[in-house]
């Protein structure tokens, strides 16, 4: 989505083979014809109606048989409908930044229907992603169960400028738009990931119940630093430098399983993409994955990007299948017979609440028959649970 034109685009390729001619004399002569790149929406042409459709095609019918006498039927079956066809590929909806804007060309380009909502420099902050929720919500109207949304929200955002003096702060963009680390470059820690996926919660909740990959920062300036100034990342010239970068990335993967998973997102898959953005050491020209541009990789990057995620698309539909096979083998989600319990003792079903350990005469709690409330000042002793903070 482009948002300085506030109108949501879909991305679709559309390749048609039309006869070229109805003569006799080559009546199989045949031409590709390519349709693709962005469509705006609502302006994009809608799905015809059957009645619609069945008034275009008895129009081409008669015109047909009228002027090539070719004795085609009066009454072809135009009802949509039948089984789905085995390849079909489920619809994509990306949501991002200038990453998922070049993930979605190549998905694109291998055959998916893409839409887009993006925009380029996404910073995570309240009233960007306010903005952002709203053309999320709209997106998601026109998506189907068996549909997938990839989320890459984290990138410009993740990394920040440390000073000398101990304080981080966003990496600075210029007038003339280009981006510059003033001081060491450093990946947001976990009270920074955390303070992030809370902003980020409005957008995540209207993708609660869909198929999701989250994809966690992919990694910057392994090559070339923003600019030739020497304080400008100077830690880029620490031996460690990109193997502490890809070790804090992975981190991020499982910080954002965790922030997901505590949150009671489920269905989200997370993806990690630095392992396939390798950096060789060669010079630009030679090196397959990136190039002068020390923030976004060259095509092959985003190719193999886009392979992780068809790898995690196939997971995900996989899941559902087996999912769907299980509750066919359980009779379609039957309630299943309960299984016998014996009686209860009867002091289970007295007035005890508590039961005193014999070495230590320290009371913990089991619970009151009978939905009493605990007393007071009860202990709960080495048999209570206690969070993680």
């Amino acid at each position: 989505m482009n948002f300085g034109l506030g109108a949501m685009k879909r991305m679709r390729k559309i390749i048609a083979t039309l006869p070229i001619c109805l003569s006799d004399s080559d009546p199989f002569a045949q031409k590709s014809y390519v349709s693709e790149g962005w469509t705006s929406l609502p302006n994009a042409v809608q799905t015809l109606c059957v009645e619609t459709e069945k008034k275009i095609v008895f129009s081409l019918i008669s015109e047909l048989n009228n002027l090539f006498g070719l004795g085609l039927g009066r009454e072809p079956v135009c009802e949509r409908g039948g089984p789905e066809p085995l390849d079909s590929r489920p619809r994509l909806l990306m949501i991002g930044s200038s990453h998922i804007g070049r993930e979605a060309e190549v998905l694109a380009d291998r055959g998916y229907e893409v839409t887009l909502v993006s925009k380029a420099g996404f910073q995570i902050c309240k009233a960007a992603v306010g903005e952002m929720t709203e053309k999320v919500r709209e997106a998601t109207m026109e998506l189907r169960p068996s549909d997938i949304v990839v989320v890459q929200l984290l990138d410009n955002t993740s990394y920040m400028a440390r000073s000398e003096e101990g304080g981080d702060m966003p990496i600075r963009k210029y007038s003339n738009g280009s981006y510059h680390v003033e001081g060491e470059l450093i990946l947001a820690g976990k009270d920074r990931q955390f303070l992030m996926f809370n902003n980020l919660l409005p957008i995540l909740r209207l993708l609660e119940g869909r198929r999701v990959v989250f994809v966690t920062p992919m990694p910057r300036y392994l090559r070339y630093s923003c600019c030739a100034e020497f304080d400008h990342a100077p830690n880029r010239y620490q031996s460690s430098f990109e193997d502490d970068q890809r070790t804090q990335l992975a981190d991020y993967r499982v910080n954002y399983r965790d922030f997901l998973f505590k949150s009671g997102l489920r269905g989200f898959r997370v993806v990690d993409p630095s392992p396939v953005l390798l950096h060789t050491g060669a010079d630009e020209d030679e090196d397959p994955i990136w190039g002068l541009d020390p923030v976004h990789p060259k095509a092959e990057g985003y190719e193999k990007v886009v392979d992780l995620l068809e790898i995690e698309f196939s997971k995900l539909l996989e899941s559902a299948v087996g999912r769907k096979r299980a509750s066919s083998a359980s009779g379609g989600g039957a309630r299943k017979k309960a299984k016998y319990e014996p009686p209860r003792a009867s002091w289970v079903n007295g007035e005890q609440v508590s039961i005193w350990r014999g070495d230590s005469g320290q009371r913990f709690w089991r619970g009151r028959a009978g939905g009493g409330r605990r007393p007071r000042g009860g202990y709960r002793g080495r048999g209570s649970r206690r969070g993680n903070g």
